[in-house]
């Protein structure tokens, strides 16, 4: 039985599987990014759309994939879109890789794995944290702000990332009985 705990790490995702995981990828957090600002935060930044796919790619496909999408996500939106900043590409790359990666860790551990997407997120901004400390990537923001800010900004995203890491495990849960 494939289940979390023991789904498939194949060594080649298909072409189309990753093609259409990349789509989706700057799809979601161009319509997200359609809706109004609340309180002039963009809803990008509310409700997190750009880690959802990179958790999608983790849990049906693997670690690899997961990176593949939240490395390259933020640069095809920037280049499409203008969004988000260039500044913020490289430390928001560099998130989405240590969210996949974390993640990933967290759907093994039986204890977590029910939330292991919320928590990822807020483990790979804490390490983000620890890197704009000692490399200041982004110049107009003061590192332990600009954490601050995105908690407080994203507590929406976090709970739509909890919502979203049960229904994905229950219909794969489905899917293996």
């Amino acid at each position: 039985m494939n289940t979390v705990l023991q789904r498939s790490t194949p060594t080649r995702v298909s072409l189309r599987a990753t093609v259409l995981l990349l789509v989706a990828a700057f799809i979601l957090p161009f319509l997200v990014h359609l809706l109004p600002a609340y309180e002039g935060v963009p809803m990008g930044a509310r409700l997190l759309p750009m880690f959802i796919v990179p958790f999608i790619a983790v849990v049906f496909f693997n670690v690899t994939l997961g990176l593949v999408i939240g490395g390259l996500s933020p640069l095809m939106n920037v280049l499409l879109t203008g969004s988000p900043d260039w500044q913020f590409v490289v430390v928001l790359s560099l998130e989405l890789m240590l969210f996949a990666l974390i993640v990933n860790q967290f759907l093994k551990m039986p204890g977590l794995k029910w939330m292991a997407a919320p928590v990822a997120y807020m483990a790979a901004k804490v390490a983000s944290l620890v890197l704009l400390i000692v490399v200041p990537l982004i110049t107009n923001a003061e590192p332990t702000q600009f954490f601050v800010n995105s908690m407080v900004n994203a507590w929406p995203g976090i709970l739509l990332l909890g919502i979203i890491n049960i229904l994905v495990l229950r219909y794969q849960l489905r899917q293996t009985r």
